[in-house]
């Protein structure tokens, strides 16, 4: 398996700074995983969590 080196702006091998959009696509990434399992972690404990801080349809209107 051959790999490929990505080379900077100067010549020498590529660091974060000349390649910024890598990085943004990384932390878009790493950001919609977490929101994702937080999103279907809770799901279930939502009731649970209503009835013990005691809230109500009523109440919320």
């Amino acid at each position: 398996m051959t790999s490929v080196r990505e080379y900077g702006t100067d010549g020498g091998e590529a660091t974060r700074a000349d390649r910024p959009w890598r990085t943004v696509g990384q932390g878009a990434a790493a950001l919609a995983a977490g929101m994702g399992v937080g999103r279907f972690a809770y799901t279930p404990i939502l009731p649970m969590m209503h009835e013990q801080a005691g809230l109500s349809p009523r109440l919320g209107a």
